[in-house]
């Protein structure tokens, strides 16, 4: 993974989830950080090895811990690239797309309009 034109990341990972809404279903923050108008993605890498691992994930997640490890780390950046040995499911806004090996995420400012019901 490359973040902006920074080095590359190396990681085993489960899963990665790049988004600027940090909420999973259920209200809870897998990306606590995240803010729609920030300009700014938040990644998180997901790398447990065992049950154990998951269980780790699953508490910080369900808390709210802003605290990072070995089995789930957090960054951000503008433009997010990930690749990968082969060919994997890949996931765009809850729609699955081909596998592939590489996905590049950016933003586009004042792309989003965003209605709320006033007073």
């Amino acid at each position: 993974m490359r973040l902006d034109d920074g080095p590359p990341l190396t990681r085993l990972a489960r899963s990665v989830v790049v988004g600027n809404v940090g909420l999973l279903p259920g209200g809870f923050a897998l990306l606590p950080d995240a803010r729609l108008d920030d300009n700014v993605l938040d990644v998180a890498i997901l790398a447990p090895a065992s049950p154990v691992g998951w269980c780790v994930v699953a508490q910080r997640v369900l808390t709210g811990s802003r605290r990072d490890g070995r089995n789930l780390e957090r960054y951000r950046g503008r433009r997010v690239e990930i690749r990968v040995d082969a060919d994997l499911p890949r996931e765009v806004d809850g729609e699955v797309i081909s596998p592939g090996r590489s996905l590049t995420i950016t933003l586009r400012p004042g792309a989003l309009v965003v209605r709320v019901p006033g007073e």
